[in-house]
């Protein structure tokens, strides 16, 4: 994985702020689930009061729709930024619309043709460096990682079949310089049940 740093992704949700795509960018930068999960999202699929979301399907590239790549239902978590976008953008669509995430004539999203014709055209202006649209996810699981240390939950998130995918792919941002590390915590004394 060759993810965007936390600046550039800034960089790039505020070059996409106020398009139609941004949301779209917004979701995948800050969930974590592949592009055809987020390709092939309904509203129904969500529960914004709790700030949930329920993957159950994944799109192709050719638009079919299929399971996910694990086969399994996962309910996931938002973040109040893209909760707020997503009611933005509720508001915004059109009654019957079957996607949550359209081209501006309403057809699904093809991520073949958003790549070519709106992803690296975005990054070129930018100056950032040609990365997969796919790397948006790498990028979400490096943050999440790094921020709350638990690969149990960033596994859940991302929907990994195992947490030893997870371990193996970003256990290495688990390492720790700093001045406590966890492995210290074993030289605690360890409470006594009169200490309880």
């Amino acid at each position: 994985p060759d993810p965007l740093n936390e600046q550039q992704i800034e960089q790039l949700l505020n070059h996409f702020r106020g398009q139609h795509y941004y949301e779209f960018i917004l979701f995948l930068a800050r969930v974590g689930c592949r592009c055809g999960e987020a390709a092939a999202l309904e509203w129904n699929d969500f529960d914004l009061t709790k700030r949930k979301v329920t993957i159950s399907r994944s799109m192709s590239h050719l638009g079919t729709i299929s399971d996910t790549k694990t086969g399994q239902d996962r309910t996931i978590d938002l973040t109040p930024m893209v909760v707020a976008a997503l009611n933005k953008l509720k508001l915004r669509s059109q009654k019957n619309a079957n996607f949550v995430f359209q081209t501006p004539s309403g057809t699904p999203v093809r991520m073949s043709n958003f790549r070519e014709l709106v992803w690296y055209p975005a990054l070129k202006k930018l100056g950032l460096p040609p990365v997969r649209i796919h790397d948006l996810r790498h990028s979400c699981a490096s943050f999440l990682i790094t921020r709350t240390k638990d690969l149990y939950y960033a596994s859940k998130q991302l929907g990994h079949s195992s947490i030893s995918i997870t371990c193996d792919r970003y256990g290495h941002l688990l390492e720790d310089d700093g001045p406590t590390r966890l492995i210290d915590l074993l030289d605690e004394p360890a409470l006594t049940a009169q200490d309880r």
